[in-house]
């Protein structure tokens, strides 16, 4: 996978093509002499990756990590990264503290799941994929929790926008705007709930989420497991999802 530049300040490690590796985008935010990263791999061999793109271009370090939400491809990567910042909203905090608590006591995890916490199948099925061994999986807590609708990092120049938006995918979704650039980056805000037992008004795509972000003012949304969209790219993939999903 290449590297890719979308903006002045943001750069994008793209999907992964293949989808049953489970690799979502990642966000490079470069300032002046440091880089924010949006989400981090979804293990340490992607992370790794990513890593080694970036010193090819030159990228400088990472100091700060920004979480989307709490599913494990957006994150489990994030022990590559050394002694950074990583921030992320109060839910996601919450939740990365449930499922540790759990996975942590429970040796026998794949009977834990079966008989009490079904909602955990799709989490182990794609730590597996990525990882070969569950004992290797690993959630990096965050080091800066908040709890705002909106919050603002400072990094340089820049400010980057971070908005709560939840959604059907996962609650404690966040956005990210640059607006110096005209970037967007909503992972896998606009999609329908991956977890066994979701309510059927939740397995659609977040057409309200989509429609409000779709009417806002940018030149890039970066999408986290479909493809990097202009305005005009967007608005025909959102067409095919109002046909497929008769909105």
């Amino acid at each position: 996978m290449e590297l890719r530049q979308v903006s002045q300040h943001v750069w994008v490690y793209p999907t992964d093509p293949n989808r049953a590796l489970i690799r979502p985008s990642v966000g490079v935010v470069v300032a002046d002499d440091q880089s924010v990263l949006y989400d981090c791999g979804n293990s340490p061999l992607h992370a790794q990756a990513i890593q080694q793109a970036m010193q090819a271009h030159g990228l400088p370090p990472v100091r700060q990590i920004v979480y989307s939400h709490c599913h494990w491809d957006h994150l489990a990567g994030a022990q590559v990264w050394g002694k950074v910042e990583v921030i992320a909203h109060r839910l996601t905090a919450d939740y990365l503290e449930r499922i540790m608590a759990r996975i942590n006591q429970r040796a026998d995890i794949v009977r834990y799941i079966q008989e009490e916490a079904p909602w955990l199948q799709v989490l182990y099925d794609g730590v597996i994929e990525a990882y070969g061994d569950w004992e290797l999986y690993h959630a990096v807590m965050p080091t800066h929790i908040f709890d705002e609708p909106y919050w603002r990092l400072q990094v340089d120049k820049l400010c980057l926008e971070l908005e709560h938006v939840g959604g059907n995918h996962s609650d404690d979704s966040v956005i990210m705007r640059i607006p110096q650039d005209g970037v967007i980056l909503v992972a896998d805000a606009l999609y329908g709930s991956p977890t066994v037992g979701s309510k059927p008004s939740a397995l659609s795509p977040d057409f309200a989420l989509i429609k409000r972000i779709q009417a806002e003012s940018w030149q890039v949304l970066v999408d986290g497991h479909i493809d990097v969209f202009t305005p005009v790219t967007f608005s025909r993939y959102l067409e095919k999802l109002r046909r497929r999903y008769a909105r």
